[in-house]
C-alpha cells in the first residue's frame, strides 16, 4: 500500500477523533489486541459525534491496514487521566 494511503488512513480518523474541534480527548493510549487496534481515549465530555464519524471513516483504515480500529470512550479522573 503506498505511504500516501496509509497517512490518509491515520489522518482520517485523528480527524474523526476531534470532529467537534473542541479536543474533547484528553489522552489515548493504542493496543493491538488479535485484528483490532484499540484506542482508549480520556475524555469527561460527550463523544458521540466524534464516535460516529470514526465509526464511519474506519473503513479505509481496515482496507489499508488489515487492522479494525476500535474507539473507547475511558472515564476521565483527575490522577492518571483514567488509563491504568
Amino acid at each position: 500500500m503506498p505511504l500516501v494511503a496509509k497517512l490518509a488512513a491515520i489522518l482520517r480518523l485523528a480527524d474523526a477523533m476531534d470532529r467537534s474541534y473542541l479536543q474533547k480527548i484528553e489522552k489515548c493510549k493504542v493496543s493491538l489486541k488479535g485484528n483490532e487496534m484499540q484506542i482508549h481515549a480520556v475524555s469527561r465530555k460527550d463523544l458521540t459525534l466524534e464516535e460516529w464519524t470514526f465509526e464511519n471513516k474506519k473503513n479505509f483504515f481496515v482496507e489499508v491496514f488489515g487492522l479494525t480500529p476500535v474507539l473507547e470512550r475511558v472515564g476521565g479522573r483527575k490522577n492518571n487521566g483514567g488509563l491504568e
